[in-house]
């Protein structure tokens, strides 16, 4: 088979071509270089998901017998969705709802599911942000407000056996008991979060490049203050039991299905999967990137970060424990269990959700009071706010990508539809912000993202591996990464990952409805029924995201068969025969061809 030479009009954007008479595609935007490019994809992929709530979810979960299932799932599913995603992007030029049409006319109802998810999450994610925000600018005094009880503490016994524990619900939440009990803004969270968004907004104003500009200090900061907080950890009196805690695994809980469920939901949050933003960074680099090692250079520093951040905050953990207990054997605090022990305190699950705020509060303790333990606590609480905000840029930009694909941007501008997402999202603010703004939070993580997540997870894999065709696929990962794909990660991708996803979502809801946790939250760790409007407002996140999976299809088909007018996802920006002329031929035998549905040729035009 000899490559033939084909005569074209070129319109050259990395390769790029128009057909003679048409207007060609316009160029997309692009980063500087491929540094930027991979330190953008980090910054949004490692984020306050793995220093916030890999922790919290281990925690939660049974430390070692965490750890187990998370690798498991990490390479099973992790590696074949994130290559899916930065392929998909950067093969079809477009944010998530064009790039799925472009694939495949039927599929862009995923995208359109990635981008629910992408606003729900970005709706309370810098709310969470603020937090960080409230402990830095109040690092700013020599007398950390968390190293001690305030003379009037609402509850001295509970701020004398915690006092930094006692300042993150009681100062800083300032939460209500449960949803139906008080009300009010929570004044002081609500101007932070204001400062937060207007940050994201500062940041954001110039576009990708900008953006791509700023990830060089953000993504590279945190992690001089996590070897800081490492080595601290590590070293302080107790560290072994939470250290303990995190790497000896409790085989029975391997049983346990929710712990597979809370490792399958981690990778899709810490790794930032099924949101879009990582389609919409992919789509602005050359066509001729590789994928395949940018995957592996994402999920090897994303899991990295994941452990290198446990180790600290789980050593911080267990000198917590031994603190704690120590003082209660010696009756320093008032009524409290002295037939408890170390490991009783260390996998005390009891405000998890604010673990790592928690953690570097008392890392500071342990170097002592004075400027050593301001200035430690101005770096640990501006790394919160640097992970935070890359995150935020990614998550923006999973829907931006959208609205710039509408034609949203072009017609009223970058800027201003830039300023009234950021406006919209700063009054919506107020719902977290509220004394029930933590539970708002939960609901929204839950019934908005992580369930959305791994029905957008499971349609992708199906959408690639039996729609669009693994043997398309396989054609285009050769023309990305300039090699053909290996027959492991073409099984992972058909069989392997989709399957195991689809165990994860049947056994979710099943569980849930046989342990009577569905439509439920956990005030005081006493899990009790939703009210009615809350579980409206959790059916309504849910169905708004995943209704158009199937959604997509049915607009597709109306638009062809009864309005007569197809629908439209634009060109890409480059010669697609072109390129594709220029690579070898691959053979396939002819077990392989049957099992992924493969040609005999990966190139048989060529």
């Amino acid at each position: 088979m000899e490559l033939e030479k084909r005569g074209r009009n070129q319109y050259e954007v990395g390769g790029g071509s128009a057909k003679e008479g048409q207007e060609p595609p316009e160029r997309r935007e692009q980063y500087d270089n491929l540094i930027q490019y991979l330190l953008s994809c980090i910054g949004f992929a490692v984020g306050l998901g793995n220093v916030w709530r890999f922790p919290k979810v281990a925690l939660e979960n049974g430390g070692g017998a965490f750890l187990i299932p998370w690798i498991v799932v990490l390479v099973l599913q992790g590696i074949p969705i994130m290559l899916v995603e930065i392929s998909i992007g950067q093969r079809f030029r477009a944010g998530p709802v064009h790039a799925f049409g472009r694939m495949n006319k039927w599929c862009w109802g995923i995208g359109a599911t990635m981008f629910f998810a992408s606003v729900y999450t970005s709706l309370f994610y810098n709310s969470i942000l603020s937090w960080g925000y409230i402990y830095f600018f109040n690092s700013f005094t020599l007398d950390l407000p968390w190293l001690s009880c305030p003379a009037r503490a609402a509850n001295l016994t509970d701020c004398i056996a915690n006092p930094a524990k006692f300042y993150f619900t009681s100062t800083v939440l300032n939460a209500a008991p449960d949803l139906e009990t008080g009300s009010g803004i929570v004044w002081t969270l609500y101007t932070a979060t204001v400062i937060a968004w207007l940050t994201v907004y500062g940041c954001m104003f110039l576009g990708v490049q900008s953006v791509g500009k700023v990830v060089y200090f953000t993504c590279l900061f945190p992690y001089v203050v996590l070897t800081i907080l490492f080595f601290i950890g590590v070293t302080s009196d107790g560290a072994s039991y939470g250290l303990e805690y995190l790497f000896k695994p409790d085989w029975s809980k391997l049983a346990d299905f929710g712990v597979w469920q809370a490792a399958s939901e981690q990778v899709f949050f810490s790794a930032s999967l099924g949101f879009g933003g990582l389609i919409a960074m992919s789509s602005y680099m050359p066509v001729r990137n590789m994928t395949f090692r940018d995957t592996f250079i994402i999920l090897l520093v994303n899991s990295g970060t994941s452990i290198f951040a446990a180790l600290g905050i789980f050593s911080i953990k267990g000198y917590m424990a031994k603190d704690e207990y120590t003082r209660c054997q010696s009756n320093e605090i008032p009524h409290c269990d002295i037939t408890r022990t170390i490991q009783d305190y260390v996998s005390d699950a009891d405000s998890s959700a604010g673990l790592v705020f928690i953690s570097m509060a008392k890392a500071q303790q342990v170097i002592g009071d004075g400027y050593g333990a301001s200035v430690l606590s101005m770096l640990f609480y501006l790394m919160i706010i640097t992970l935070g905000l890359d995150s935020a840029f990614g998550s923006l930009e999973g829907y931006l990508a959208v609205l710039k694909d509408l034609g949203v941007t072009a017609r009223f501008g970058y800027k201003r539809v830039l300023t009234f997402c950021i406006a919209a999202s700063i009054v919506f603010a107020l719902l977290f912000s509220s004394k029930q703004g933590i539970y708002f939070i939960d609901i929204f993580d839950k019934y908005g993202v992580v369930l959305v997540l791994l029905f957008t997870g499971l349609f992708e894999l199906i959408a690639v591996g039996w729609i669009y065709g693994l043997n398309e696929f396989a054609r285009d990962f050769k023309l990305l990464n300039g090699f053909g794909m290996d027959y492991f990660t073409m099984f992972l991708l058909k069989f392997t990952a989709p399957a195991m996803i689809l165990i994860t979502v049947i056994g979710t809801f099943v569980s849930e409805i046989r342990d009577d946790k569905l439509l439920t939250y956990s005030p005081a760790g006493e899990v009790i029924a939703l009210p009615w409007w809350a579980t409206l407002l959790a059916l309504m996140l849910f169905c708004s995201a995943v209704i158009w999976i199937p959604a997509g299809a049915i607009i597709t088909l109306v638009c062809e068969k009864k309005l007569h007018k197809p629908l439209s996802f634009g060109e890409v920006d480059f010669d697609l025969q072109a390129m594709r002329s220029e690579l070898p031929v691959r053979r396939y035998n002819k077990f392989l061809s049957w099992l992924f549905w493969l040609e005999k040729y990966d190139y048989p035009e060529n």
